[in-house]
């Protein structure tokens, strides 16, 4: 900026792969002393330019500080660490602006997502899950009736053969005597160990 000029002598704009990510201004001092009256200045045309950060290059330092610093928001620093310090500067600004961004995106898909929980579409879902389950159960206790059916079938046909076979085993006790081997298990059952006599019973 030509000297005399109200502002900044310059305006840096970042930019990165997601566009502009903010700005940076710069003073440049090239005085034996130092004034404060430069933070003042340089602070209104940072609001003015709605730059992100003011920074303020000059000869002479404040004192207390050795080559950079940060003083009432404003990074002031000499000549030799101009380098190093736009470096860094460019380097959070990018990083500040894409936090930014983050931060944009959750909110927006936030917003979808609540949109979508509430919506129709997610109503469907659920409606269509839970009258699956509840025809699956339906099912599943229709083949529990019919198994507890066939059980209490197959159990009686088994109750019948058994009695059938221990009427036929009394029969050749009967004809033979003890003649006959005996079968443990169609014996009559005792006081400890019921048999097939007693479950058929």
């Amino acid at each position: 900026m030509k000297s005399g000029k109200r502002g900044a002598d310059v305006v840096q704009r970042v930019r990165s792969s997601r566009g502009e990510c903010g700005k940076l201004l710069w003073e440049s001092k090239n005085h034996k002393h130092w004034s404060d009256g430069w933070i003042d200045k340089l602070r209104g045309d940072q609001q003015a330019e709605k730059a992100d950060v003011a920074i303020i290059v000059t000869a002479a330092l404040p004192d207390g500080l050795e080559h950079i610093g940060f003083l009432r928001g404003v990074w002031i620093c000499d000549f030799a660490a101009v380098v190093p310090l736009a470096t860094m500067l460019r380097q959070q600004v990018d990083k500040i602006a894409q936090a930014r961004l983050i931060d944009a995106n959750r909110s927006h898909v936030a917003d979808d997502l609540y949109e979508y929980v509430c919506g129709q579409e997610v109503q469907h879902f659920m409606t269509n899950i839970v009258g699956a389950a509840l025809t699956m159960l339906d099912e599943l206790e229709s083949e529990r009736a019919s198994s507890d059916r066939l059980f209490n079938k197959r159990e009686k046909q088994l109750r019948l053969q058994i009695r059938s076979l221990a009427g036929f085993y009394g029969g050749l006790q009967g004809i033979a005597g003890g003649a006959l081997q005996p079968v443990a298990a169609l014996e009559p059952p005792n006081d400890e160990e019921p048999g097939p006599l007693a479950l058929a019973s």
